[in-house]
């Protein structure tokens, strides 16, 4: 593979989504297989650089090395003089327990740099000598958390848990670096994933291959680099055209109900505008904002004004509070409209999630769990404005009434997640019996309200980052049901609410349906791509 080569590929698929990604993982691919290198005559062969290893680990690393199984259907035919080890084989664990900080209390400056399991390379800075892991060459990272792998060359400070640290042996550091940065080690989500690495199996060439991969490795991915960046300066270009006609364009919110024309005036624009995933998700949530914020409904007239529904809902809320002596339900200040974070038009209200809804939370407690039985609602299931029964958790018909003390949840309520994810929100559309989980809390409207327009209002980019920054927490940001209670949401009328909630969804139908036409035309591009890079590995 030659640079003039991997630009030619790139020519041929450079408009398919993720394509300079894709080249570096082709890039890994090709120098694993022994295609980046050419025959060296002399030198240690893999067997002979194995045994050396194994007589320096037994001066170095006396406990045996966790080998795994080999994952024989995962592997591919290597060249004659390399062999298969272990991933952990070519290096030893490095402790550091009890020498890590954490990040909450970094330095923008200091003597000594920080590194994390994070993606940001250095993530701060500490002045405790005590805590510095001394590195006489080089040390490869892996974020047992996050996975991400790292090569270090200087003394550094650990930041917080989860950072595993090995020390290559009798192999070229930067090669061993690229082996595990390379290695498809699938996700478990913020689970673990040392144990995946242990298990995993990694090429290993002769010392002088390995030297030639790496250097060849640095000279595609540098022109890796510069294709990124002049990506990047195009899509910023895109980026900044496609806010221009998004927010300079006042036909977007003058449909008149006409859902033809609306279908049709998203085409005339998508049409002029970059198509890319991006492009899509921005459209939509300018959909969300200008709906949330009344320019989807401008002229209509409604019979009621939200002043008369908020006093209504104070009479309810009241009279619940009074029937069942519920020790939840608590007055609560009402929030002004400079309290709310966008803009809203002058004949709207603005009042707090406290006064608007009953909180039934399941937080703090996991219920157990069962091959069947009552389908268990978890924060899994509530995605950004639906409800997915993907995936299926159960619990005990016996453990329901036991578990479902603090209230059932009923059709039209709204689930929020508090964290992992934050800020999902989504209607509940289940009528038959399910129990709730933690992380999740039922959102029960104390008077009638159009459900689907308050998920829109908390989905929408504004009211994220109001509720963003009431969050707290390092590695899984939440938020307390004690801050999100006050905080402030728009109150049309609700015949207005229902109007918008209507008018959003037919045109993120429009969005759905022109974004799986260009995901069918690109994904011609993708299939070259696919083709290209298949037809180079022969």
């Amino acid at each position: 593979m030659t640079p003039d080569r991997l630009l030619e590929l790139y020519d041929e698929f450079s408009d398919a989504p993720g394509a300079v990604e894709r080249l570096r993982r082709f890039v890994l691919d090709l120098a694993m297989r022994g295609m980046l290198a050419e025959p060296q005559s002399g030198g240690k062969s893999a067997q002979e650089l194995i045994a050396e290893i194994e007589r320096e680990k037994k001066v170095k690393c006396p406990y045996p090395v966790e080998r795994g199984d080999k994952p024989g259907s995962l592997l591919f035919s290597l060249p004659a003089n390399w062999a298969w080890v272990p991933a952990l084989f070519p290096c030893r664990v490095i402790s550091a327990e009890g020498k890590n900080v954490p990040v909450k209390n970094l330095l923008a400056t200091g003597p000594y740099p920080v590194v994390d399991q994070g993606k940001t390379f250095i993530r701060g800075y500490w002045d405790d000598p005590s805590l510095v892991v001394k590195v006489q060459k080089s040390f490869i990272l892996f974020g047992d958390h996050t996975r991400e792998t790292k090569y270090i060359d200087f003394d550094f400070i650990v930041g917080a848990d989860g950072l595993k640290i090995f020390e290559p042996i009798a192999v070229y550091d930067k090669f061993l670096y690229l082996a595990m940065f390379w290695l498809p080690i699938e996700s478990r989500g913020y689970g673990r994933h040392f144990k995946i690495l242990k298990a995993s199996w990694i090429p290993l060439p002769p010392l002088s291959d390995q030297v030639q991969i790496v250097a060849k490795v640095d000279e595609l991915m540098g022109l890796c680099d510069e294709l990124e960046a002049a990506e990047y300066a195009r899509s910023d270009t895109r980026r900044l055209y496609t806010k221009s006609v998004l927010h300079n364009s006042s036909r977007f919110v003058d449909f008149g109900g006409n859902s033809i024309g609306a279908g049709s005036m998203l085409i005339d624009e998508i049409n002029q505008l970059s198509i890319e995933k991006g492009q899509f998700d921005m459209l939509r949530q300018f959909i969300i904002s200008a709906g949330v914020s009344g320019a989807l409904s401008v002229g209509l007239k409604c019979d009621q004004s939200a002043e008369v529904l908020l006093e209504e809902t104070r009479v309810k809320k009241l009279q619940l509070k009074q029937t069942t002596a519920d020790s939840r339900i608590k007055s609560a200040r009402s929030p002004s409209n400079a309290d709310y974070p966008g803009d809203i038009p002058a004949h709207w209200a603005v009042e707090s999630f406290e006064n608007l809804f009953l909180f039934i939370d399941y937080r703090g407690k996991t219920p157990e769990k069962t091959k069947s039985g009552i389908p268990l609602i978890t924060a899994k299931n509530v995605k950004k404005g639906y409800l997915s029964l993907k995936p299926r958790e159960f619990i005990h018909p016996s453990t329901y009434p036991k578990w479902m003390t603090r209230g059932l949840p009923q059709y039209g309520d709204l689930f929020f997640t508090t964290e992992a994810p934050l800020g999902n929100v989504c209607v509940n559309t289940l009528v038959e019996p399910f129990a709730l989980a933690q992380r999740v809390i039922c959102l029960r409207p104390y008077h009638e309200i159009d459900s689907q327009f308050f998920t829109f209002v908390i989905m929408s980019s504004h009211m994220q980052t109001y509720i963003n920054s009431e969050s707290s927490g390092m590695t899984a940001t939440g938020i307390k049901s004690s801050k999100l209670k006050p905080l402030a949401l728009p109150v049309p009328p609700l015949e207005e609410q229902k109007f918008i909630s209507t008018r959003i969804l037919s045109l993120l139908k429009t969005c759905d349906e022109l974004e799986e036409a260009v995901n069918h035309r690109s994904s011609t591009r993708v299939a070259l791509m696919v083709t290209s890079l298949a037809a180079s590995l022969k």
